[in-house]
């Protein structure tokens, strides 16, 4: 039904969360189950949907709340289903429009009966076969209402005169780019801009790369603004696939230059979009391009990296900085590994007020001794965020459904939190959706709070927010049970073994297991991790993930490094995890992120006893070859270049 549609597509939930502000996609909820989904149960009989909503509330909630507002057919149900009918059609709390649900009934000896009772819980009833009922609708049509995001010339960057305005030092404090900034003339164009734009003259498909905090949704802005295509210019962030095969059609044959920020969150939408009349320019961060890297490379794709700044670009923005909030003196930050500094880095560094992240973090500990609930919002409006997904007014409601809490105390509180992160609003007809001011604030925040915050947000989201709630739920789950945060949040192990396995059993993935895996490997379980990264391995039926491998690889390391001085079959387990790590290298395009883990177990291998010179100095020379191939061909990446100096270093001491 939807394969040719122009303008709608379907969004399946289970896989990719609620489509939230993407006005083109059709939520398709699967409340019985798909067979093409092996972790999920099949669900029909009515003691299993009774079980089902006993251990998913919310993802009932969900349905119930759709159905209160948009037009509804019951389409194709039988004897057996008026109480599940009625089930959904419970009030969640909500008015429940009773005129839009609609129920088809075949008709037969007993269709009128049944009708009936369906009138009796307040439905509109249909009596028609399907083929009739079909044969009405192509009869009748309606008149679709268009969902582009573009005006009729396809583009969508505005103009100087069409955008609101702003300090700029709101920006340069950290908060995200908004076109106000790029059209500043105090806001710099880096040697980056030009690099990029005799790329783009080359009729190249582009993708910037580079560390948090490097400008590279600055520079994407400022290419769609400034540099001269011919063609028509479209700025979209975080686009689905869905999504690009509607953009696709709508661009027909019609010349157009892309700028793609966050390209990694689904970068599918590159193959979809790559014709001869479009032309791509993509961003996002140095290590999620590194994972997709081969994709990229197979489309023909080129990587340009922009974390490190020239000495010119460095001095010119230090000169533009608005002097009110500059410091005296030009200040070069030190950064580790004797690196070049960031913009962002830099700009932090040479400006003498706080940064937003700053003034956050400083909020959230104040307010948390008075207002917890208020404060445990912020921080998951920023967990959200740093997840690539959004906060909206239903998950807020839904996420303290077990507070004391009225609706309108909890509407407050959205509203009280959209104003301290007022940037990046996205408006529905029903309810708003907002992020942190930025990813890197989000991430300052979530990192800096106090320990019980996060915890306290880790666990009541995990219960009380159903997946399906969730925008970009594919994406999300890349990023939510991420070991890190879950070592900022837990000092107990187990506390957090709790909630990760509280989390499998709603979503029995190999994500979850991974990050379960490596987190008690940082924390030392290694038996335990070394478990979970088995039972990680097993989701894949035979089939090779590479992250996986590699995380497999890096656990049984670890689980022997601390024996290997004295149990012979402990060392030989270690050198059997670099072989590993050495095979993820050679047969995975993911270079950067096998290199990187092989480097780090080499150094250490090299400090054993047991292990002879030669062992030591092949296994430190492999990784410097590992680590010379990345930095030449994934020149954007930083850390290969430092870890490099580190292994160099060391072979020094067996020359």
């Amino acid at each position: 039904m939807f394969a040719d549609n122009q303008s709608h597509y379907l969004n399946d939930v289970y896989l990719r969360g609620t489509a939230a502000t993407q006005r083109a996609a059709v939520d398709l909820v699967k409340v019985h189950g798909s067979v093409r989904d092996p972790n999920r149960d099949m669900v029909f009989a009515p003691f299993d949907l009774a079980a089902a909503a006993a251990n998913d509330p919310d993802k009932w909630h969900f349905v119930r709340e759709q159905l209160t507002r948009n037009p509804t057919l019951f389409w194709g149900y039988g004897f057996n289903d008026p109480g599940a009918l009625q089930a959904m059609r419970k009030s969640s709390g909500h008015g429940v429009i009773e005129s839009l649900a609609w129920v088809q009934i075949h008709p037969d000896d007993e269709s009128d009966a049944l009708a009936e009772y369906y009138r009796a819980l307040s439905y509109n009833v249909i009596i028609s076969t399907t083929s009739d009922l079909l044969q009405y609708f192509s009869e009748h049509p309606v008149i679709p209402v268009s969902n582009s995001t573009l005006s009729k010339n396809l583009g969508n960057v505005p103009a100087t005169h069409e955008v609101p305005s702003r300090p700029l030092a709101d920006f340069l404090q950290g908060a995200a780019p908004i076109w106000s900034d790029i059209f500043d003339p105090r806001l710099q164009r880096t040697r980056h801009f030009t690099k990029i734009s005799e790329r783009l003259s080359a009729d190249k498909n582009i993708v910037i790369a580079g560390i948090p905090g490097c400008g590279k949704t600055t520079l994407l802005m400022q290419m769609a603004s400034y540099y001269n295509s011919g063609t028509s210019h479209i700025f979209l962030e975080n686009l689905s696939r869905g999504e690009a095969e509607l953009l696709a059609k709508e661009i027909g044959s019609q010349q157009a230059t892309l700028f793609l920020d966050n390209i990694a969150s689904d970068v599918r939408v590159i193959e979809v979009l790559t014709e001869p009349n479009i032309q791509i320019v993509g961003a996002d961060r140095d290590f999620s391009i590194n994972s997709v890297g081969d994709k990229l490379a197979h489309w023909g794709v080129e990587i340009i990296g922009v974390t490190d700044q020239s000495d010119s670009d460095l001095v010119s923005i230090w000169r533009h900085l608005p002097q009110d909030i500059r410091q005296r003196q030009f200040i070069r930050p030190e950064i580790s590994g004797a690196s070049e500094p960031s913009i962002y880095e830099f700009v932090r560094s040479n400006l003498r007020t706080q940064s937003i992240s700053e003034r956050l973090i400083e909020h959230v500990r104040e307010i948390s001794s008075e207002d917890n609930l208020m404060a445990e919002l912020l921080v998951l409006s920023c967990y959200l965020t740093y997840a690539r997904s959004l906060l909206s007014s239903d998950m807020a409601i839904a996420y303290f459904r077990d507070s004391q809490l009225t609706y309108d105390q909890i509407i407050d509180m959205i509203d009280e939190v959209g104003n301290l992160l007022h940037e990046d609003l996205h408006h529905s007809d029903d309810q708003d959706y907002f992020v942190a001011r930025s990813m890197i604030v989000a991430e300052e925040v979530i990192f800096n709070s106090p320990r019980f915050l996060l915890r306290a947000v880790l666990e009541r989201f995990h219960t009380n927010v159903t997946r399906l709630r969730i925008p970009s739920y594919d994406v999300f789950q890349r990023r939510a049970f991420d070991s890190k945060v879950f070592r900022c949040a837990y000092r107990s192990t187990e506390e957090a073994v709790d909630l990760y396995d509280s989390i499998m059993a709603d979503n029995p993935s190999s994500y979850v297991l991974q990050q379960k895996a490596l987190f008690l490997n940082e924390r030392r379980q290694y038996d335990r991790a070394f478990k979970s990264i088995e039972e990680a391995r097993s989701k894949w039926y035979g089939r090779t993930n590479w992250s996986i491998e590699n995380s497999y690889n890096k656990v049984l390391f670890y689980a022997n490094l601390d024996k290997a001085d004295t149990i012979q079959i402990s060392a030989d387990q270690c050198a059997r995890a670099l072989d590993g790590l050495d095979a993820c290298f050679r047969r995975d395009r993911r270079i950067g992120t096998h290199a990187l883990v092989y480097a780090d177990c080499a150094l250490k291998y090299s400090y054993l006893e047991r292990a002879s010179d030669s062992e030591i100095v092949k296994y430190l020379k492999r990784a410097q070859e590992m680590l010379d191939i990345v930095v030449s061909t994934e020149s954007y990446l930083r850390r290969p270049h430092q870890l490099r100096n580190q292994v160099k270093n060391r072979l020094r001491n067996f020359e």
